[in-house]
């Protein structure tokens, strides 16, 4: 042991004779960091630690025949199936909640090589398949003691005439580098340079070319960290080509591929590239246009929550100059248009490197119209005689009267039974994702729901991802609001447009039970009532 670096050792297996490997993971206690090496001895140093940090070592036996372990993803699922692409999902073992992970997904038909894909995600889409063929999709989790034995499916793409989706292509914005491996050294030579042949918001495709001069039968470790968080993974594979999904927007990655032999270990150098994954487009429509304004509306996937954004917009008509607006709202109202006349209105998202790629869309203002003396204003109002039950969950329950307030025209009633409708309350104490989750686990299905999502800011302007995307049930609204403990609910925009969605959604969606308000009626007297208007009438 010493300052910066441990050594280890280990008995191999009693009773075994095959050939075997050995998975050694360490992991930093205060940055969180994993690491790992695979070896074909019982022992190992390791060097380039941290002096006076805590690491924790594991060693796992690996053999050719039976894999290390069997975690084994559950639940299987092939969602979607198009002419070329799939989408699968599954679930976690329960075994995995607190270890680092990832998931290989091996995939190929009859006389074509496996394709693989890297994702730290439960779901994944392949693409550019052929159409009308048989496929095998093989999902392994990978840990720090290795790659597990997968889960297997079988799918079959439709039959319909067309090209096949995606090519590759080059990008030239990556730097190349060769350096030293932490790992096992010996006289493997590194692989080729990488190559980034696709890069996305989310995904990263790489490939290399295998070492020259070996006919043995290689692999190839992959690694991949984060500049932002510092988080590493690896994945190993039998190709020279490897897609890495479940990345995050607009962050630097530092990608190494290392060369794998049974019988010599893993090769003393690496080769490793750095690329930036890009800032993906808004998904934009126009709602709401009248004679002088427009609304405007937009979605973001759900992992740049971590990347800090804003969005500038930029409109103009025919023959006039372009009108620019930044905002940190996902649905802003653009006015001061001018009456039936076409726009074209753009929306790129602005990060710390820049302006991005637009989404474009047009859209036509209402003609005037002249005012009518009948005429009343159109406000969002909900019907007469609509009861909600409050559900507040977590620490909510002092802030949900806030929110109360803002359904007058409906009544409060005691218990889930009796209601219209329900209006659940949870605040975000740790992701938005995680706690949104959680909150919905403990929400009955069986009414109409809206769901409040309080987010803790001293800042009325604070920019909040829209959680509506964490449900899919017709019956059920997710809203964001703003609030703090000194002041309760913000008056702020982010939660004017909250109660307004509320409003509406409520006129919409949830029925008055007529059935609950006929019992109401009988159960105060209103029966007695009627007979003693028809006691006389013979």
């Amino acid at each position: 042991m010493a300052h910066d670096a441990v050594s280890l050792s280990w008995e191999p297996p009693e009773g075994l004779t095959e050939s075997l490997r050995f998975g050694v993971t360490w992991k930093c206690e205060s940055t969180g960091a994993l690491l790992c090496s695979e070896v074909p001895v019982t022992n190992l140093p390791i060097q380039g630690l941290t002096p006076g940090v805590k690491y924790e070592f594991t060693v796992a036996t690996i053999s050719d025949s039976g894999g290390q372990n069997v975690l084994v993803p559950k639940e299987l699922t092939v969602n979607e199936v198009t002419t070329s692409s799939a989408h699968l999902s599954w679930t976690l073992p329960h075994e995995m909640d607190l270890t680092s992970h990832s998931f290989l997904i091996s995939y190929s038909s009859e006389g074509k090589d496996e394709r693989f894909i890297s994702t730290s995600s439960c779901s994944t889409v392949i693409t550019g398949l052929q159409p009308d063929t048989d496929y095998t999709v093989n999902v392994s989790v990978v840990c720090h003691s290795g790659i597990c034995q997968p889960a297997s499916i079988t799918i079959h793409t439709s039959l319909v005439h067309g090209k096949p989706n995606g090519s590759d292509r080059a990008i030239n914005n990556s730097s190349q580098s060769t350096q030293l491996s932490r790992g096992t050294k010996g006289d493997l030579p590194p692989p080729g340079q990488i190559k980034i042949t696709s890069v996305a918001h989310d995904a990263v495709s790489l490939s290399w070319e295998p070492p020259e001069g070996l006919t043995e039968s290689l692999r190839f470790r992959v690694t991949w960290k984060s500049e932002s968080t510092g988080a590493l993974l690896c994945s190993e594979v039998p190709v020279t080509n490897l897609c890495i999904q479940g990345l995050t927007p607009e962050v630097k990655y530092e990608f190494t591929v290392a060369t794998i032999s049974d019988s010599r270990g893993q090769s003393a150098k690496v080769v490793s590239t750095a690329q930036t994954t890009e800032v993906p487009v808004p998904k934009l429509t126009v709602d709401e246009v009248n004679t002088t304004s427009a609304r405007l509306s937009w979605a973001l996937p759900y992992n740049m929550d971590m990347t800090p954004h804003k969005f500038r917009i930029s409109y103009s008509s025919a023959g006039k100059g372009q009108t620019y607006i930044s905002t940190p709202w996902y649905n802003p109202v653009i006015t001061g248009l001018q009456p039936d006349t076409d726009y074209t209105v753009n929306v790129s998202v602005v990060c710390y490197s820049g302006i991005f790629l637009p989404a474009t869309t047009t859209f036509h203002t209402s003609g005037v119209e002249r005012p009518s003396k009948d005429k009343q204003p159109s406000i969002p109002s909900t019907s007469q005689g609509k009861t909600y039950y409050t559900l507040a969950l977590g620490k909510s329950a002092e802030y949900s009267e806030g929110i109360e307030t803002w359904l007058k025209p409906l009544t409060k009633e005691k218990s889930i039974q009796s209601c219209d409708m329900i209006l659940a309350t949870c605040v975000v104490v740790s992701r938005v994702g995680t706690d949104v989750e959680a909150a919905l686990k403990d929400i009955p299905e069986a009414k109409p729901t809206i769901l409040v999502v309080l987010h803790h800011t001293f800042d009325p302007d604070h920019v909040v991802p829209d959680s509506n995307r964490f449900t899919k049930r017709d019956d059920m609204l997710i809203v964001d609001c703003l609030f703090n403990e000194d002041d309760g609910l913000l008056r702020c925009e982010r939660n004017y447009i909250s109660q307004s969605t509320m409003l509406k959604w409520i006129d919409a969606k949830v029925s008055c039970s007529k059935v609950r308000r006929f019992g109401r009626f009988l159960s105060r007297g209103g029966i007695q009532d009627v007979k003693a208007k028809f006691a006389g009438v013979h």
